[in-house]
């Protein structure tokens, strides 16, 4: 009787270790994104000769470097929505930054995960909804913070803050029109220096508690730099003390980030975690400084390159083979359904999604991108392939300017051929006529597509309505009427610069 009580014992024990093995071979997920960093900013993509990037470096010497890495959006919070997602932000109405809200319906990463048995948490700028109840007049995203899309644990501000002394310089937290709050609550502590340090305190602790309890973790980190207003610290501006007093606030920024970087890859290390652990970098869209954006055209807020191509570096030990590089065309979209291959889950809910697993690619085998990706926003519209990118910019888009520049035509699609002319210089659509047809063609269906997510056609909920209105021809807005403007006088100059104020915060 007592062998066969033992033989119980060893048999129980046996199943325990191997449920626990398995527990540990999923990776822990680590989600880092910058905001507003061009794809300059990261020093090995070799386009500037002046921001000191180590980490990133090393992150990519020893890991996978994206060439054609693509933020769904050339600004904020839509991007962020699909890190989360893998849909298209026009599905669910964020259009361009503080413009609705992350929706309840939307099925995200972080929920998908937790039913797998991950700890979740997000630490940092959020964006995509408000994360107090407060009526503060600054919000102009309704309450929605991240516990209500799956986060456990949350560390964050509803937007923008000063990327050094986020409170200020004597650290009074009511000096912030973005204050930091922790599950909820108001975080009235002092606090001073580097910004992304003071995320960073709030996530290795985390991590490491995670790492220590055996307990599968996905973590997300965004940081707000290079973000207006960009500050850096004396000692990182001293880096670059040969350069102006702007570019060393900003460069001395993001500086300041990639060490904080290197403090999570060393915790990693420390506690044997890196080989099980997928540490993806990116931004959440090109930057303001077109200098920033190294040969590409445009900036934020332009669906040309510079706006939405950026740094993309994955690093995960034994897994990427150190030091590759890929032409691949990718996105913010791919990461939640990668994400979801690694872990093996099969239950994807039937919502459309518009970005496809890269964990083939992850993981060393060839990987073809088989279906276009799309870009809609500020009255801009893209679809691209490996080979070729056609865009169509319309009468009154933000890019308007920019097109007249580039002598582009407007509301046209015009078509660029990505191999050899990545700058889109040359159009030449007249010369291939059926290119443009098949490309513009998908986007067609494709844009028809998110009105119907729009208006709810995927959502559990058959009821489901909403008030809010679809913006159609890729998110125009009509400009005000000359004789209004006239009528307005005075006030003109004050909503001008109220409305340059909302773009600085996106």
């Amino acid at each position: 009787m007592k062998s066969i009580f033992s033989l119980f014992i060893y048999v129980a024990s046996v199943f325990t270790l191997q449920a626990q093995n398995a527990e540990s071979k999923r990776p822990n997920i680590i989600l880092l994104l910058a905001d507003d960093m061009g794809i300059a900013d990261a020093a090995c993509y070799g386009f500037s000769k002046d921001v000191i990037t180590p980490n990133l470096d090393a992150m990519a010497a020893n890991g996978l470097q994206f060439n054609r890495f693509y933020a769904q959006a050339p600004v904020c919070s839509p991007t962020r929505g699909s890190y989360l997602t893998s849909r298209h932000p026009f599905r669910y109405g964020i259009f361009e930054a503080n413009v609705g809200t992350l929706r309840p319906e939307e099925y995200t990463l972080a929920e998908a995960l937790k039913e797998e048995g991950y700890q979740t948490a997000h630490f940092g700028k959020w964006h995509l909804g408000a994360v107090t109840e407060e009526p503060l007049d600054k919000l102009r995203m309704k309450y929605n913070p991240p516990s209500a899309h799956g986060f456990d644990t949350w560390f964050s501000t509803y937007s923008c803050v000063d990327t050094a002394n986020p409170y200020g310089s004597d650290g009074d937290y009511r000096q912030s029109l973005s204050p930091y709050y922790e599950n909820g609550q108001l975080v009235t502590e002092k606090l001073m220096g580097d910004d992304s340090r003071i995320i960073m305190n709030r996530a290795l602790p985390y991590i490491e508690d995670k790492i220590g309890s055996r307990q599968p973790f996905f973590t997300v980190i965004w940081f707000h730099t290079p973000h207006k207003p960009v500050k850096a610290e004396e000692k990182y501006k001293k880096m670059y003390n040969h350069l102006d007093e702007k570019s060393q606030e900003y460069f001395g920024a993001i500086t300041a980030m990639d060490e904080q970087i290197g403090r999570l890859r060393a915790l990693l290390k420390e506690k044997d975690a890196d080989s099980n652990t997928l540490l993806w970098f990116s931004s959440d869209n090109g930057a303001i400084k077109t200098e920033s954006t190294g040969p590409y055209t445009a900036g934020k807020r332009h669906l040309y390159e510079g706006g939405v191509r950026v740094p993309g570096i994955v690093e995960w030990p034994n897994t990427i083979q150190k030091g590759r590089q890929t032409e691949m065309v990718s996105a913010s979209v791919d990461f939640m359904p990668t994400v979801i291959e690694l872990v093996r889950k099969k239950d994807m809910r039937s919502y459309l999604m518009d970005g496809i697993s890269l964990a083939p690619l992850l993981e060393g085998k060839k990987q073809v991108r088989e279906k276009p990706l799309f870009f809609q926003s500020h009255g801009s519209s893209v679809v691209m392939n490996q080979e070729y990118k056609a865009l169509k910019i319309r009468t009154g888009a933000f890019s308007e300017g920019q097109a007249g520049k580039s002598k582009h035509a407007l509301d046209k699609w015009m078509l660029f051929d990505m191999q050899k002319d990545a700058v889109e210089k040359v159009d030449i659509s007249a010369s291939f006529p059926e290119v443009v047809t098949e490309l513009t063609s998908a986007y067609d269906v494709w844009a028809a597509t998110c009105k119907e997510s729009f208006f709810g056609k995927e959502y559990l909920d058959p009821n489901y309505s909403t008030e809010a209105k679809y913006r159609d021809n890729a998110g125009l807005m009509k400009k005000k009427s000359g004789k209004k403007k006239k009528k307005e006088g005075g006030k003109k100059k004050n909503k001008k610069n109220k409305s340059k104020k909302k773009n600085d915060e996106a």
